[in-house]
């Protein structure tokens, strides 16, 4: 069976060549997952509507982002510019990981080619999040009766902090992010279980480290997952300070998938942050999150 694959057009919104955001990532990667043979076809998103937004974020701040009437500070924590295409990839991203949520319910896994703005709270944005599409994506299955205790396993080099401000008083959602303790954001909030991992950490340490920590979260009784399967651990990320091979990046995402997937737990996988020095190597490393949920269906 062929993975199910979301995507859309308008994940790549207009940015200026100047923005730090490597925005091209998005259509290459989909690009190359085709190329591949990961996927014939993509399932298209649409627009996450208000009303599903609105159980992760204030309306107040959905309407401020939907007329584009943030202040100048507030975009500027976001590092977007409120532009059109801004906004449409804000909504149709969060609508994408809403849909391979679905999709993960119907076929055990599925993915999205965007996904993991695990910086945005319920009020503003931060970090290039606008909205918080995993903790959109978990409300939808908790209020609806889909999903009745939810793990967030967060592999960015930077705290979810986001989604532990969000969920924080709700014993539905596990909030584990495993992250650089000295990076970004400065002040770190309280997830559920945080690990903070010392700069320039190894591979071999790396993976010790998160097998110790699935085994404790194997003791929970998960029934949805969702994978941010960020590949700013890397060596040569501009934004990381860990010291993470290719190699140990592709053996994290089998070890996270193989861990749920073989025990018949619904595993959502969304892309999480990736800045690399070489962009191409950014397009390989983002796609490892594809392939490896790929090779469990077969």
């Amino acid at each position: 069976m062929e993975l199910p694959v979301v995507n859309h057009k308008d994940y790549e919104a207009q940015l200026n060549d100047d923005n730090k955001f490597p925005i091209k990532k998005f259509g290459e990667l989909a690009k190359a997952l085709i190329k591949n043979k990961i996927v014939k076809n993509f399932y298209i998103p649409e627009p996450c509507s208000v009303e599903t937004l609105k159980e992760a974020h204030t309306e107040d701040y959905i309407n401020k982002i939907k007329n584009k009437t943030l202040d100048k500070n507030e975009i500027r924590k976001i590092g977007f510019p409120l532009v059109d295409s801004v906004v449409r990839r804000s909504f149709i991203a969060t609508g994408g990981t809403v849909l391979a949520t679905k999709l993960a319910l119907n076929y055990g896994i599925a993915c999205n080619t965007a996904g993991g703005s695990h910086h945005a709270t319920s009020n503003e944005g931060a970090g290039f999040c606008v909205f918080n599409d995993v903790a959109v994506a978990a409300k939808y299955l908790t209020s609806r009766g889909l999903a009745n205790k939810i793990l967030i396993i967060d592999l960015d080099v930077h705290q979810g902090n986001g989604n532990s401000e969000i969920f924080k008083n709700d014993n539905q959602v596990f909030t584990f992010s495993m992250h650089s303790k000295v990076n970004y954001p400065a002040k770190k909030s309280v997830s559920d279980l945080d690990i903070e991992l010392e700069e320039n950490l190894e591979d071999r340490e790396y993976i010790d480290i998160l097998k110790n920590n699935l085994k404790y979260l194997n003791e929970e009784d998960f029934d949805f997952v969702f994978y941010i399967a960020g590949v700013d651990i890397h060596y040569n990320d501009r934004l990381g300070k860990l010291k993470i091979s290719d190699n140990g990046i592709f053996e994290r995402d089998e070890l996270v998938i193989d861990n749920f997937f073989s025990n018949k737990i619904p595993i959502c996988g969304v892309l999480g942050g990736g800045y690399n020095e070489d962009f191409n190597k950014l397009v390989e490393l983002h796609s490892s999150l594809h392939k490896t949920c790929a090779k469990f269906l077969l």
